[in-house]
């Protein structure tokens, strides 16, 4: 059928002039940042004019992309719990004024040089697991729409005691990387808190952005890395070049980042600030490889045989249920020194890296309950009266969640009170 003249009109005119305006807007704001006109001057009008179009087009290209992906609405719903994590830390680190002040923890450096690094493998640590724990959550969220028939395709030869499930077929983009991006998100928030701490300074002006802007460079390095070079759902051949390139300029960016930390004088801001930078892009880069090493195998599709279900479903529930039990240990020994002393766990990893453990160990006490619960069902002990059981051990479950993760919580409160771990100190006063 032919395209009516409305939507020929849309194809051939109206978004080709979107893109312009988009392009036009971003040189505009970049000639705006760069000549600085005074407000009142007719240059700077003009630039406004041309910027906010540029942003009107901005709008209009992402609503026309985003109408088009209804997968990816399913796969957003179906990521509800790590999201609505990740918003509540972007919440805390931008919007209260505690957060805002983590970032300057990092750039104060006044008990040597073993202190600062010792911090800085710390943060790498802990932005790791806050990151594993969000896509390990994602994962588990569109698990559970797939087996609800909410997400996928509906599968050649179908389960009988899960008669809505579907499978993936290896064509759902919105299915693999999405709850990676998620993952990459503790970093990319961690960088913006450290660039608004360097945004104060009066040597940084724009330059203070390059941490966020590095976070997005290492995520696109890797998405090459791992759709052109490693993951099996792609059609075609495997190009040894892209991955080979891609890894040497992620290897290269962070080898320029390093020599100019290490050429820095050791009391300087510049100096913190390159070497937070360096150990956020290295902790988002290397994650984001191991995330795509983790599901770089093709799935099974919908015409696999039962048998072979069956043994991927055992395989992957096994992943799940390790994954989980694993990722809440380190919860769990933490929450047991704050719990014993909170003061020596702010002295010896800073206010930044408890402040960004915290998300990943709340949601992991969380899930882990739940696979616990979830293995106990699948034994099935009793069919009699199964459902009512179901009913009541979910209310258990809910009340142990309470139980697990207030009471490490309501015990790291009283750490938040102590200034020991650079929260009271502050860094000069901007003449800005």
């Amino acid at each position: 059928m032919q395209d009516s003249p409305s939507q020929t009109f849309h194809q051939a005119v109206l978004w080709p002039i979107a893109r312009v305006l988009l392009i036009v807007g971003l040189v505009c704001w970049g000639l705006r940042a760069f000549l600085s006109p005074a407000e009142t001057s007719w240059t700077a009008f003009i630039l406004g004019i041309f910027i906010w179009a540029g942003a009107a087009a901005l709008c209009a290209l992402v609503l026309k992309a985003l109408s088009r992906a209804n997968d990816f609405w399913r796969a957003l719903a179906a990521m509800w719990r790590p999201l609505a994590l990740v918003l509540a830390g972007a919440f805390l680190l931008f919007f209260n004024d505690q957060g805002r002040e983590l970032g300057v923890s990092l750039m104060i450096d006044d008990d040597g040089k073993l202190r600062f690094f010792v911090f800085l493998f710390s943060l790498f640590l802990a932005l790791i697991y806050w990151g594993l724990n969000n896509w390990h959550s994602a994962r588990l969220g569109i698990h559970a729409a797939l087996e609800n028939g909410y997400l996928g395709v509906v599968p050649a030869h179908s389960t009988p005691d899960k008669p809505n499930r579907r499978v993936v077929d290896g064509k759902d983009r919105w299915l693999f990387w999405p709850p990676r991006l998620l993952g990459v998100c503790a970093h990319l928030f961690a960088a913006i808190n450290l660039s608004l701490a360097a945004w104060r300074q009066p040597d940084f002006g724009l330059l203070a952005w390059t941490a966020p802007f590095g976070i997005v460079v290492f995520t696109a390095l890797a998405y090459v890395f791992d759709h052109y070079a490693l993951s099996e759902r792609r059609p075609g051949g495997r190009s040894v070049l892209a991955g080979f390139a891609s890894n040497a300029f992620a290897v290269f960016f962070l080898l320029v980042i390093a020599v100019f930390a290490y050429h820095q004088p050791a009391t300087s801001v510049w100096h913190r600030f390159l070497w937070g930078t360096f150990t956020i892009s290295l902790s988002a880069f290397i994650l984001l490889i191991v995330l795509s090493i983790l599901g770089m195998r093709k799935p099974l599709g919908p015409e696999a045989s039962e048998k072979a279900r069956e043994a991927d479903d055992r395989r992957e529930a096994s992943a799940r249920a390790r994954w989980t039990l694993w990722l809440f240990a380190p919860a769990f020994v933490i929450a047991l020194v704050v719990w014993i002393s909170a003061p020596f766990v702010g002295r010896a990893l800073g206010s930044m890296v408890v402040a960004l453990f915290r998300p990943g160990s709340r949601a992991r006490s969380h899930q882990c309950l739940r696979v616990c619960h979830r293995m106990g069902d699948r034994a099935q002990m009793v069919r009699r009266g199964g459902e009512t059981l179901r009913r009541r051990g979910d209310r258990c479950v809910g009340l142990s969640e309470c139980v697990a993760t207030s009471v490490p919580s309501g015990a790291s409160l009283r750490w938040r009170r102590l200034p020991c771990a650079g929260i009271g100190r502050h860094l000069p006063p901007s003449p800005r």
